[in-house]
């Protein structure tokens, strides 16, 4: 096909907006990593630039090798994430099927009700001395209640369902399908786009809180990496390197900033690649004509 001088100029140009668009999102994060990578003499004398110009893996040494074993807040994390995320999930997915069906009872009530928790809140002191009063202070739970409701997620996948044709479930509900029937295996696959979307949002509210162990957990158990990162960084010039307490003038301490950082954001990094196929796949298996 024959293109004529307009089109592809709008394409070369197209291209290259993009292209600079991307660099601005990848660049910064390219550069904390090699910033992670260089030496603090380095840092700290020349300005960092696209590769590491004295490689030096110090910083990194000094965030593992602290008094909390990082491996285990890593592990807390991504436990925490997973559990709340699949919690989460479940109880807004159910509870917007629930809200979608115009004949379920005192639905505006409770949906007043829900709307009227995401205006007003308890505050911290009440929160902490309810969640002490159930007894779930100091235990892996309460890393994931805040999240198993979210009223604005509830919302918006309860107006997805509410999207889906009316004459779809009517004729599923002639060939005899109940409402888990309909619920599994119409609802849910027709809702991959919102189900993907919300996902991601839930798990990343999870996996980057740090105020609600901080808060709530009390103990050195449930640390989880966000938490015992900023207790990194607020005690930089308090850590010990294998039993060698480092002085100012050689802890790296922009380095470790940087390593925090890289390491913080990798596994969401990671993950986000795995969700956009479903974004693509989902819009298509979404798109029903009546």
């Amino acid at each position: 096909m024959k293109r004529n001088p307009g089109e592809i100029t709008f394409d070369v140009l197209n291209t290259a907006f993009l292209a600079l668009l991307c660099a601005s999102f990848i660049l910064p994060i390219y550069i904390v990593a090699v910033k992670s990578f260089t030496a603090e003499s380095v840092i700290l004398t020349s300005n960092v630039g696209l590769w590491p110009r004295k490689f030096s893996l110090e910083a990194y040494r000094v965030v593992v090798s602290t008094n909390t074993t990082i491996g285990r807040a890593f592990i807390v994390s991504v436990a925490s994430t997973v559990f709340g995320t699949l919690q989460g999930m479940a109880v807004i997915t159910l509870f917007g099927y629930a809200m979608a069906k115009e004949s379920f009872p005192f639905k505006k009530t409770i949906m007043a009700l829900v709307v009227f928790t995401m205006i007003f809140g308890g505050g911290l002191i009440p929160t902490f001395l309810l969640l002490k009063t159930l007894h779930l202070t100091n235990t892996f739970y309460v890393l994931t209640i805040f999240n198993a409701f979210n009223a604005g997620n509830m919302i918006f996948i309860r107006n997805y369902f509410m999207s889906v044709p009316k004459s779809l479930v009517e004729s599923a509900r002639l060939d005899g399908a109940g409402d888990y029937t309909v619920f599994f295996r119409i609802m849910l696959p027709l809702s991959r786009p919102m189900l993907a979307c919300l996902t991601l949002f839930t798990a990343v509210a999870i996996y980057n809180d740090w105020t609600t162990p901080l808060f709530y957990n009390s103990s050195d158990t449930w640390v989880t990496l966000q938490l015992l990162l900023k207790r990194i960084l607020s005690r930089i010039e308090n850590l010990s390197l294998r039993g060698m307490i480092l002085t100012k003038s050689t802890l790296p301490s922009e380095g470790i900033k940087a390593a925090t950082i890289v390491v913080v954001v990798t596994p969401i990094l990671l993950t986000y690649p795995f969700l956009q196929k479903y974004f693509i796949r989902g819009s298509w298996l979404g798109s029903i004509k009546e």
